[in-house]
């Protein structure tokens, strides 16, 4: 029976549904945190642990979160390499020089295989300052190429805030952080779409952070039907060209010409509501998918 190892950083107690889901599926998984891993240098190849566990022993290892731990996320995909061992997710397998993949590398990934993102501008805060107005216009949203989950956003509705923004930023931008500005698309609410390997297991409506200034700016929109099963399909896409096995894919539609585009990839996306919401069994799916592979 393959064995599948589930590696989070911090603590396993919320990987316990894994377990659970495995034990219903008959599947052998194990959990281990980030914080488990060790090796000893002795003169002879080193073998990378789990705790006491030889990471070799597996035949299968899982990301769950990655998150801060880039480097203990490198150490045991090149270990996994040298050992025949598979990774999800699959963008681990090639070699890029970190990852998990920063927003700009993302975004210009997408673009290149025909995925739509709202228009989009790159560089320094200084060229963000100098050229996006003549490319987006207002209202602009300014980016964080390092945010997730909604974090490192803001909207700048003029000249004058954008100058203010670009110069809160500065100290950020100072440290190593980059950023990108993004035209604003009328959205009131956004679809999530959970992708596990070629499915969609579901998707479910989320507000979005600047409904109320939409509605509020704009007024009165069109009614759009919701998004189209080709439309749901972008995540598929969006997720396979980032390499990305497990994910939720971010859908937004603008209200005034009803075009949809990819807003976002996460490949560790939170799926509380969702579960409640739709009643699917998440891990269950991922457990499943991961025992095929």
């Amino acid at each position: 029976m393959k064995k599948i190892l589930v590696l989070v950083g911090g603590g396993t107690k919320h990987l316990a549904p894994f377990k659970e889901a495995a034990l219903k599926c008959g599947v052998q998984l194990e959990v281990g945190s980030f914080n488990q891993l060790n090796y000893t240098l002795d003169g002879e190849k080193p073998q990378v642990k789990c705790g006491t566990r030889n990471l070799a022993e597996f035949d299968l290892i899982y990301f769950r979160l990655v998150g801060k731990r880039a480097e203990d996320a490198a150490l045991v995909s090149a270990y996994a390499k040298d050992h025949d061992i598979k990774v999800v997710d699959q963008v681990y397998h090639r070699g890029y020089s970190y990852l998990p993949l920063k927003k700009s590398l993302e975004m210009k990934l997408l673009v290149e295989n025909g995925i739509p993102l709202p228009k989009t501008f790159f560089g320094t805060l200084k060229q963000i300052l100098e050229k996006a107005e003549d490319i987006l216009g207002f209202p602009m949203v300014i980016k964080g190429s390092y945010g997730k989950q909604g974090h490192a956003v803001w909207l700048c509705k003029n000249a004058a805030e954008l100058k203010e923004r670009c110069a809160q930023l500065a100290e950020l931008e100072k440290e190593g952080k980059r950023f990108f500005a993004q035209e604003f698309i009328k959205i009131k609410e956004r679809t999530r779409v959970f992708v596990v390997g070629d499915k969609i297991i579901g998707h479910i409506t989320l507000p979005t952070k600047w409904r109320k200034y939409v509605a509020k700016t704009y007024g009165d929109t069109p009614v759009r039907p919701g998004l189209a099963e080709r439309d749901l399909e972008l995540s598929v896409e969006a997720a396979k060209t980032l390499g990305i096995d497990v994910g939720g894919v971010d859908l937004i539609q603008d209200l005034g010409t009803g075009k949809v585009y990819v807003l976002e990839v996460n490949s560790a996306p939170r799926w509380a509501r969702f579960k409640i919401e739709t009643g699917i069994p998440v891990e269950e799916e991922i457990v499943r998918y991961l025992a095929s592979l």
